[in-house]
């Protein structure tokens, strides 16, 4: 499975994507919204990680492209927001 993971902490993407490709799943990593707006238009992915905040917008503007360029991908939001507002603004 061809899986984009959006993660700005390095830490954490490296530990992420060695999980995954253990899993034998292939992984592109964006560490900002730019990155990832740039190989959403060039590429398909059936899943995607995203992370909520990033230092250059949120992982929302990311979904949206995702949305238009690969309609069916799972996608898997990680926040460390927890308030009903932000669960509601994830689901929608």
């Amino acid at each position: 499975m061809k899986i984009l993971l959006l993660e700005d902490d390095a830490e954490t993407a490296a530990a992420v994507k060695a999980g995954l490709l253990r899993e034998r799943h292939e992984v592109v990593v964006a560490g900002d919204v730019a990155s990832a707006l740039r190989v959403i238009d060039a590429e398909h992915f059936e899943a995607a990680i995203l992370d909520v905040a990033l230092p250059d917008g949120t992982g929302y503007e990311a979904l949206a492209a995702l949305r238009d360029g690969s309609p069916g991908a799972f996608v898997l939001m990680l926040t460390a927001r927890g308030t009903v507002e932000d669960r509601v603004k994830g689901l929608d």
